[in-house]
């Protein structure tokens, strides 16, 4: 306890969600405490969406970037980016670069269906959170077999994984 600290409910929120990513052993004790205090419906809709982007169960992980190809599920378009700022965390990313091609296939719907700025939080949030080689490889996979995926979009995906390219190319000259 740190004397007259004041916190208020989002911060409370924010620091359970980050016990969970970061593998509480009282996470899920926690995750509960943190929505039974929430006293905003709104902001207990939202924790409640967040909550399987958290869990320690990776099939529940899975289950909900599954569910992020119907469009009905991506809505909530700020929901959507945090839950996936979630699952591709930099403590999880090897259980969720399975998803980088499966973000990177989206996008485009993903341009068709949500707002102007949803396909770059989207981006941001899967692809862009990775400076793996793998990461780096699925990217250019991606470009490769997709020669004409939209230029706009294109920009968009090189904003987002501007830190891949320099984190691959570091590496290189580091060799």
């Amino acid at each position: 306890m740190i004397p007259n600290l004041k916190l208020n409910e989002d911060d409370y929120t924010n620091m359970a969600m980050n016990l969970a990513i970061f593998k509480h052993a009282k996470a899920d004790e926690i995750l509960i405490k943190a929505k039974n205090a929430i006293t905003n419906p709104d902001k207990v809709k939202r924790f409640e969406f967040l909550l399987p982007s958290l869990s320690k169960d990776k099939s529940v992980r899975n289950a909900f970037m599954e569910s992020l190809k119907d469009d009905a599920n991506r809505e909530k378009e700020s929901w959507v980016s945090a839950a996936l700022s979630n699952i591709h965390h930099p403590l999880r990313q090897e259980s969720a670069q399975k998803y980088i091609r499966f973000s990177l296939d989206l996008v485009d719907e993903i341009q068709r269906t949500g707002d102007i700025f949803f396909p770059k939080d989207w981006l941001d949030n899967t692809v862009g959170k990775y400076s793996s080689k793998y990461a780096f490889d699925e990217v250019q996979r991606f470009l490769k077999e997709n020669p004409n995926f939209s230029p706009i979009l294109k920009r968009k995906l090189f904003m987002a994984t501007d830190l891949l390219y320099k984190a691959q190319n570091s590496k290189k000259e580091t060799e």
